[in-house]
């Protein structure tokens, strides 16, 4: 199954390889290894390795070892990815703490990237199927391609299988509906000619922010990585028609502008999401904690977040 879905995954990205054939801007594969890695740790590194071997030598120009080096760095980006997350961040699930959420980007996103694309580029490099001269180029496209479909595809499959499906009422499943269409809505306005015949131009982007936060504080991490997910598929098929604000670049570039704005939404409707679940944890915490003194005969002892020794008893007396 993984190598499956890596593979279809790598198919999409290398459709939009528009500078080098084995280099794309968009780059959902390393969200897919990423989350496997997460949900099954280490035992994920030879489908990994397999299937980018596959993607590589199947889906691009080069040769056996060339496509057995660019598996490597692909590997190695998720093992990085996956070895760093376990030191510096405690907590398993990444998106309900603001600030594991941040570790996660650091890493995820910005760290373990660097791997794959100094390693791929090197490889194409070397074997003559890119110049030297576009290395800078190469690597900004490919780290990109890899740090945003980390930050995209990720969060979207962890926050779908880590958690059952919460089971809401009628009125949530309209709210819900209710913001996939406004948010489709706004996109398409963005970047189709779907309701204008000519392409606009003008800097949109910013009017998906409002429904991001909608999503972010009604639905929590899952409805911000759903929601980042849909933005991403909408923009990304306007943006290579060259529809859009980032539409009058060469299609590469363009994607690239496309990719850092996506990056900044799915970074700050995350965060928010994070903080909400945090808040609301808190709330909840300590809405038990009254609970059992109301409900108890003994007296309860604690301390507060300064160190001060609470005594409290079932008629709210403290000491």
């Amino acid at each position: 199954m993984l190598v499956a879905v890596y593979f279809a995954a790598a198919k999409l990205g290398l459709s939009l390889a528009f500078l080098n054939g084995s280099v794309s801007p968009v780059w959902p594969p390393t969200g897919v290894a990423l989350a496997a890695m997460l949900l099954l740790g280490y035992r994920a590194t030879p489908g990994i390795a397999l299937a980018a071997f596959l993607a590589n030598y199947l889906l691009t120009p080069v040769g056996v070892v060339t496509a057995a080096g660019i598996a490597t760095g692909n590997t190695l980006e998720a093992v990085t990815a996956l070895f760093l997350l376990r030191i510096f961040v405690k907590q398993e699930n990444f998106f309900n703490r603001a600030v594991d959420f941040l570790k996660f980007v650091l890493i995820a996103a910005i760290i373990s990237p660097a791997v794959a694309a100094t390693i791929g580029n090197l490889c194409i490099d070397l074997n003559g199927s890119a110049s030297w001269q576009n290395f800078g180029h190469l690597w900004l496209t490919w780290w990109s391609g890899d740090g945003v479909g980390a930050l995209v595809v990720t969060p979207l499959i962890l926050t779908w299988i880590e958690k059952p499906p919460e089971r809401f009422p009628a009125r949530r499943w309209l709210e819900a509906a209710a913001l996939a269409l406004a948010l489709t809505i706004i996109e398409l306005w963005i970047f189709s000619t779907f309701l204008y015949r000519e392409p606009t131009r003008y800097p949109l982007g910013h009017f998906a922010i409002p429904i991001l936060i909608w999503a972010a504080i009604r639905f929590g991490p899952r409805g911000a990585a759903t929601a980042i997910g849909l933005i991403s598929v909408i923009a990304v098929w306007g943006t290579t028609r060259g529809v859009g604000p980032f539409g009058q670049a060469n299609t590469n570039d363009a994607l690239l502008l496309l990719q850092a704005f996506i990056a900044d939404l799915a970074i700050t409707s995350l965060v928010l999401a994070a903080i909400v679940t945090e808040r609301r944890r808190a709330q909840n915490a300590a809405s038990f904690a009254a609970s059992i003194v109301d409900t108890t005969a003994y007296i309860v002892i604690g301390r507060d977040l300064n160190g001060t020794v609470l005594c409290s008893t079932n008629d709210r007396e403290r000491i």
